[in-house]
Formats: C-alpha cells, structure tokens, sequence
C-alpha cells in the first residue's frame, strides 16, 4: 500500500510535504508545513484505498476523539481530519527527534527504527515514525 506523495506536494489546500517519517496499516505520516497554522506539523496521510472508506474515517476522527482528551507529554496533540478532494488526512504536533544514542538508551538497537542510511537523518531517529504510522 502506498501513496503518490513527494515533497513539496500540497494536500487539502494548505499542508505542504517536507519528509517522509514513517509508514504503517492506515498511511503514511510526513513533515509538513500547515500553511493555516504556519507551523511544521506531524501529518498522517490515509492510504487511497482508505480515503472513501468510512471506517477509516471513523477511525481517523475517533483518534482525534480519544486524544482530544489526554493531556500528557508522552501523548501527541492531535487536530481534527481534514477531508479534501486529494487525500484524507489527521494533523499532529510534530514530536521532537532524538539521537540513536538516547533511542538505544530508551530500547534496544535492534528495535530502533532509524534511517542511518538517509543522509538528510542520518542519526536521528523521529519519534514520530514509530509512535503514529500505526
């Protein structure tokens, strides 16, 4: 399952892409620039095969539901979808990226997700792609 997306895109209107973070069952999550808030933002993009389908938008809008009300520093505020012509996607907060070394300390190596061969994140590891691709 993948989607047609490349940096510099624009999706509904107003987040353009920057990176790809990560992947999982539902879409792909990238760095964006939400042109509304002008502020670089988590951006989870719902597969095509999802976009039409109305339990993944349920579950899309139920993960702002539940989220909405936590307020902890190990949960990522999320906004509500936003539903457009090109793509069904849920706008995060960005988390911070943290060096292999403190993910090592935190995990295993063996589980840590880094792209050591990306050279724009050679080590470093964004929180983001292993916590909200899911």
């Amino acid at each position: 399952m993948t989607n047609q997306n490349q940096a510099g895109a624009k999706l509904c209107g107003r987040f353009v892409l920057i990176d790809k973070l990560g992947a999982g069952g539902y879409g792909e999550v990238w760095r964006a620039r939400d042109e509304l808030r002008d502020t670089d933002i988590a951006l989870k993009i719902l597969y095509s095969q999802f976009r039409e389908s109305e339990p993944a938008c349920r579950c899309s809008s139920g993960e702002f539901t539940l989220t909405a009300r936590l307020n902890h520093p190990g949960v990522l505020r999320v906004y509500e979808p936003v539903r457009g012509e090109d793509a069904t996607v849920l706008p995060m907060v960005l988390p911070r990226a943290v060096t292999c070394a403190r993910c090592a300390a935190r995990r295993t190596r063996a589980s840590c997700r880094c792209s050591s061969t990306s050279p724009r994140r050679s080590n470093t590891h964004t929180l983001a792609a292993s916590c909200i691709a899911t």
